[in-house]
């Protein structure tokens, strides 16, 4: 911003392509229910990479979830359901991260076999993908948004009411 408000005093014109993001943006499609081959040829054919997770069976979920705009060739993680040869699954079900510390949700992720991916810093949980209640592979990762909020102690609110 303040280049392009100084080059007019020294008689230059701004590159308007230095100032804009010229890379294009994608809408992941739903993949979640698709086998591995299904999901890569529908996410090549909207521009986009896929990294799987997981040996055998369909699509559980995808991380960026559905929906979500992202850059023309980035990659989109699909985790798939496991079964092992007793039938028996490994599904577990993702907690409710909104409003932990990220040691709260490190330490519930933990116990459910899952693993934190930080998307951004704070101090406590805003968003995460997946969903609270959908069902992953163990061991799968689970993105969490952090956002900044000012933390107001008892003791504040004590000296507030008096």
């Amino acid at each position: 911003m303040f280049l392009e408000q100084a080059l007019p005093y020294i008689n230059e014109q701004p590159d308007s392509s230095l100032f804009t993001d010229t890379r294009q943006s994608i809408t992941t499609p739903n993949v979640i229910g698709m086998t591995y081959e299904e999901a890569a040829d529908e996410l090549k054919d909207a521009g986009l990479g896929c990294i799987q997770e997981g040996f055998s069976g369909k699509i559980v979920t995808q991380i960026p979830g559905p929906d979500v705009q992202i850059v023309k060739g980035e990659n989109v993680i699909v985790q798939l359901e496991q079964v092992t040869n007793n039938g028996e699954d490994y599904l577990v079900e993702v907690p409710d991260l909104f409003g932990l510390t990220p040691l709260q949700a490190i330490d519930l992720l933990s116990e459910s076999n899952l693993e934190m991916m930080i998307v951004n810093s704070g101090n406590f949980v805003f968003d995460q993908s997946p969903r609270a209640g959908e069902m992953v592979t163990r061991g799968s990762k689970v993105s969490v948004t952090f956002e900044y909020h000012e933390v107001i102690s008892d003791e504040e609110d004590d000296e507030d009411s008096d």
